[in-house]
């Protein structure tokens, strides 16, 4: 790592509107940023605060092509500091050792981030560490899937309220919650489909999302927030700050006793009865809490620095992704008045993620992306956050890739 005095941050996964957000916030503090993204077009390509971009092969299909890009393009941007912001996170955790001697890389090795980003390894490590957790039982994939069946059919016809999940998913994809405990027959083979599954108590409550930095088990900053218009079942796309001590302390507890290093990300359910909170999953990534602190610029000195940010309640301010909020937000709610009536007073009050009339080409640049998108969605008979990720989507992938040489990452 150079000892320079301006730093050299590379953003990868750039598509990402919390790529943007970082951008943004390192630039005003005179850092050089740079960005890499294996899809087509990306937003952080046409921001003002980007120094150099390059597209890069997809993690998920080409992992040894995308490992020489990127290495090649830190050597040849100098980079000083490696930012992760999407699921790429754990490819590049899986190359970790091949940064040694270039960059710090702002990730825990492969092993941590898969224990935290499975939904049941995470709660049984919780679990183990003392912390507040919902009953939760893992159906492994090793499992013959008749014994898997019959212990899947006997949860499920408890009686008790469940969530049933893989332990790999994203927006809340092929979740099952049943708040009633019962449910309707499926395919369960079809489900499982080889994958370890994830039986859940389900919480009544309100869900509180978090997004936090840590180094050394020391919590460098920690935002909540209230995601109530989603794209879909899960994405959310409006972020309203919340301030919850409860959460607050359990994260900070976690990060103590894992002596965690790096961006991470807590979904917690406060129950309705109790008012406590306890976590539904860990994603050991940054999301989109990170929009809560575009106007923190101590948030670079926490990435670079390692030193902790005074985040008062008062000075988080609501945040959307306005496009996403006029897509999903008002369409569906065109017959419904008293959530159309929220739904406009929540979207006069908050912040567009992406348009900033000091940086305002990716907001005209997002609507060309967005096409984009839509387009191969439509084609292939898809959802649109399907297509957004398919390139560099996460479900345990061991990558068994060689050493990039130098000349390799130089492109020789």
């Amino acid at each position: 790592m150079t000892t320079k005095q301006t730093q050299t941050i590379l953003l990868t996964g750039g598509r990402a509107p919390a790529a943007l957000e970082l951008a943004r916030i390192f630039s005003r503090r005179g850092a050089r940023v740079v960005a890499v993204d294996s899809c087509g077009p990306f937003i952080c390509e046409h921001s003002r605060h980007i120094s150099a971009s390059l597209r890069v092969p997809s993690p998920r299909f080409e992992p040894e092509k995308y490992a020489s890009a990127v290495l090649g393009f830190i050597r040849e941007q100098k980079v000083d500091l490696v930012v992760p912001c999407t699921e790429e996170t754990f490819y590049l955790a899986q190359m970790r050792d091949q940064f040694i001697g270039d960059c710090e890389l702002l990730c825990e090795p492969i092993d941590t981030l898969r224990r935290l980003h499975h939904k049941g390894d995470f709660m049984q490590w919780a679990d183990s560490l003392g912390m507040r957790t919902p009953k939760t039982q893992v159906f492994s994939k090793e499992q013959n899937i008749a014994d898997k069946f019959e212990s899947v059919k006997a949860q499920l016809n408890s009686g008790q309220p469940f969530v049933l999940k893989p332990a790999f998913t994203r927006f809340a994809n092929e979740v099952i919650i049943s708040s009633s405990g019962r449910y309707e027959p499926f395919d369960i083979k079809a489900f499982a489909g080889g994958r370890d599954l994830v039986y859940q108590q389900f919480l009544p409550g309100r869900q509180i999302n978090t997004f936090a930095l840590a180094h050394e088990g020391k919590l460098l900053f920690n935002v909540a927030y209230h995601g109530d218009w989603t794209a879909g079942k899960g994405a959310s796309i409006h972020f309203a700050p919340v301030d919850h001590a409860g959460c607050r302390e359990w994260i900070e507890t976690f990060v103590a006793k894992t002596n965690f290093s790096g961006q991470i990300s807590f979904d917690f359910i406060q129950e309705a009865r109790t008012g406590q909170v306890r976590p539904i999953e860990c994603n050991p990534r940054v999301t989109s809490g990170v929009h809560l602190l575009a106007e923190i610029p101590e948030v670079y000195d926490a990435y670079v620095h390692k030193t902790p940010v005074d985040l008062s309640f008062d000075r988080l301010k609501a945040a959307q992704v306005r496009l996403a909020m006029v897509t999903f937000g008002i369409l569906p709610n065109l017959r419904k008045p008293r959530k159309l009536a929220k739904f406009a007073w929540q979207f006069a009050s908050a912040r567009d993620v992406v348009l900033d009339t000091s940086d305002p080409r990716p907001f005209f640049y997002q609507f060309y992306i967005y096409q984009h998108f839509m387009r191969r969605a439509l084609l292939k008979r898809v959802p649109l956050q399907h297509v957004a990720i398919e390139d560099m989507v996460w479900n345990d992938d061991v990558l068994c890739m060689q050493p990039v040489t130098e000349l390799e990452a130089r492109g020789a």
